[in-house]
């Protein structure tokens, strides 16, 4: 599977069909922003690749283009209550890594 997270305001504009400024405005009527709508899809499919296995942590984050594990991590932490590594262990699925971290 691969992803593609490296879209700027500009391009997702254009994908939507509309100026930036007209998808900036959007954003701030329904009280978020471009880079919080990036960050949450980031997120996501930060779990559904962490659920589906054959990956490592570290793969997972620079796929998704954190600057590094620890910035993953500590996204991920914030936003889930807990480390990437923690909510594998949690749902069982941490043998599903591909190698240890």
């Amino acid at each position: 599977m691969e992803t593609e997270f490296s879209v700027s305001l500009n391009q997702a504009a254009r994908r939507f069909g509309m100026s930036q400024r007209t998808l900036q405005r959007r954003l701030s009527a329904a009280r978020t922003t471009f880079h919080a709508e990036l960050s949450a899809a980031k997120l996501a499919m930060a779990k559904t690749l962490l659920s589906l296995g054959g990956r490592s942590i570290t793969t997972i984050a620079l796929e998704l283009g954190f600057a590094s594990v620890q910035h993953f991590s500590a996204r991920f932490s914030a936003v889930h209550g807990e480390s990437p590594r923690s909510w594998l262990r949690s749902r069982g699925e941490l043998a599903r890594l591909t190698d240890a971290e």
